[in-house]
């Protein structure tokens, strides 16, 4: 799995100079101290609820530049995408890698901001696993959910992606800094991540969306098998069809913004009659 990430980097790498020529001036970005550690966001102040958004492994916050940018001319809300440890400019602390961390920084991210609960959560590929997490420990805190093409269990434990072997040697290649650093501890501390959230449901009064990529990035028809059959398992469990991003690949906050920004918008429209909006 840490080679693919390696790969989602070098694409992302690649896309970071278009990204930033296109964010709009009322997308705030700004570094705010949440437990403890500064950590880089982009913010649209709006409405509630808000709407935050959670990077897969290897990709910084301005990943989503594309999504902030349509919703932010399409709806009310307040946007929030954010930057976690050693990720862009956000600090990296010394404190050992686990997604409660994660989740902990997140809750006083929203709380430095005077963000409200519940949220709209939206996160990619490995966000799959902070998300869950989050859902898991602080229920009332979360409105809807939305996946784009998240790694689920399902694919790991199928495809044995947690021996060392597939998921160690590729570390070696990563350079000596901050970013390194940071996506080294997350990926060496994934069998633990995986371990905790493995048995963790999402409550069924919660609404869910599952968008998957058209195309794997993982070309093996066995591992691309898995890959399929565990976000139809968990669009099942949302009661919900699999959305496909047609014409595009695992990065789809770039590669097919739109379908993201649509589904959010569903959610918000659900969302509105429960809230009195």
């Amino acid at each position: 799995m840490c080679h693919k990430l390696l790969f989602l980097f070098c694409i992302v790498a690649s896309s970071t100079a278009f990204a930033k020529a296109v964010l709009e001036r009322t997308i705030k970005e700004r570094i705010v101290v949440a437990n403890t550690v500064s950590l880089q966001v982009y913010h649209v102040a709006g409405s509630d609820p808000a709407i935050v958004f959670e990077t897969g492994s290897a990709a910084p916050a301005i990943y989503w530049t594309l999504v902030l940018k349509g919703l932010s001319q399409r709806v009310p809300n307040t946007l929030l995408a954010y930057n976690r440890e050693g990720y862009g400019k956000s600090e990296l602390s010394h404190r050992a890698y686990s997604v409660d961390t994660d989740n902990r920084n997140l809750q006083q991210l929203l709380k430095a901001l005077n963000i409200s609960t519940p949220f709209i959560y939206v996160g990619h590929s490995y966000a799959y696993y902070v998300m869950q997490n989050y859902i898991t420990y602080y229920p009332e805190q979360i409105a809807a959910l939305l996946y784009v093409d998240p790694v689920t269990v399902y694919f790991i434990d199928k495809t044995q992606a947690l021996t060392p072997d597939k998921l160690l040697p590729p570390l070696d290649t990563l350079p000596d800094n901050v970013f390194a650093r940071a996506l080294r501890r997350e990926t060496q501390a994934l069998s633990e991540t995986v371990a905790s959230v493995r048995p963790h449901q999402i409550p069924k009064k919660v609404p869910c969306r599952v968008i998957a990529a058209q195309y794997a990035f993982d070309p093996n028809k066995r591992d691309l098998k898995a890959w399929r059959e565990g976000q139809n398992m968990l669009a099942s469990h949302c009661n919900s069809q699999l959305i496909i991003a047609q014409n595009s690949d695992h990065t789809v906050p770039m590669k097919a913004p739109q379908i993201v920004i649509e589904q959010v918008i569903q959610l918000v429209q659900e969302l509105t009659p429960k809230k009195g909006l």
